[in-house]
């Protein structure tokens, strides 16, 4: 099965222009690019982006959680 479908690629691959193949290099470097960092959570964000938002913050995050949270405690 993954013989028939790389012979199909190649083949595809030799009947396309310059154009064609950039756009197709550019897709492999992004999978790369992709199984390099592994999966994350959707709307995942790192622990510095979440330090630069809060930084920004004048008021306290803390007590904001707390009174967010005051309905269901």
């Amino acid at each position: 099965m993954i013989m028939k479908v790389k012979k199909k690629i190649h083949a595809a691959v030799e009947e396309m222009g310059a154009r064609e193949l950039s756009k197709i290099y550019d897709y492999i470097n992004a999978i790369k690019r992709m199984q390099a960092v592994g999966p994350r959570k959707k709307g995942a964000k790192p622990i510095e982006r979440i330090h630069e938002m809060v930084r920004r913050s004048r008021s306290s995050w803390a007590k904001a959680v707390i009174e967010d949270r005051e309905d269901r405690v």
